[in-house]
């Protein structure tokens, strides 16, 4: 919350004055810089989802203190899920790549691109899931092993309520009748959202 107040502080320093003239593609022409609204409601959001896993963090940190936690044996899986969500956030990044230089045909086979690797990465968890199911890491086992299910839980969680707005952008940029300026904020969105999720996951 303090990055957001502190980012709207600055935005506020550079509103026009009459002894100041400015321009450039977030100015309105009437003494104002506009944010469109679906990036300003990610920003907030992806603050929120910072101080969630904030706080999970320093109370895994806490719990680590205790003589009862045993290490989780994170499996080669994981590495792979990595690589795979990497992919993802690469593919969003080359779709607002072709938005900005309008080809239609990239930026659909970009968003195509973004929801298969999702989807892998989805199922590569649920796979690692399922192997340290059988391997007898069980949640209600050992405190890490419940750390570990509910963090990257969380995780999934979020990239499912990501893929809800990839489904709407990407129908959107399958119509013939959608023009590529129409969705060129939402890829924004999507490609910062997709980024930080990969961030956060590392």
């Amino acid at each position: 919350m303090m990055l957001l107040v502190g980012w709207l502080v600055v935005k506020s320093f550079q509103s026009k004055t009459p002894w100041v003239s400015a321009s450039g593609p977030d100015y309105d022409g009437e003494g104002e810089f506009r944010v469109p609204a679906p990036k300003m409601a990610t920003i907030t959001f992806l603050l929120i989802v910072t101080s969630i896993f904030s706080l999970m963090a320093s109370a895994y940190y806490i719990r680590m203190s205790i003589g009862d936690w045993v290490p989780l044996n994170e499996p080669d899986l994981l590495w792979q899920n990595t690589g795979i969500l990497a992919l993802s956030s690469f593919a969003i990044h080359w779709a607002q790549s072709a938005s900005k230089r309008d080809h239609v045909k990239q930026v659909r086979t970009a968003l195509i691109a973004t929801g298969i690797f999702t989807f892998a990465f989805i199922l590569g968890q649920i796979a690692t899931w399922q192997l340290l199911y059988d391997e007898g890491y069980y949640a209600f086992t050992n405190p890490s092993y419940a750390f570990f299910y509910v963090l990257t839980g969380l995780h999934i969680a979020h990239l499912l309520g990501g893929l809800w707005f990839w489904s709407g952008s990407t129908i959107k940029a399958l119509s013939n009748k959608t023009n590529i300026d129409d969705i060129k904020t939402s890829i924004e969105c999507l490609t910062l959202y997709c980024h930080f999720l990969l961030l956060l996951w590392i």
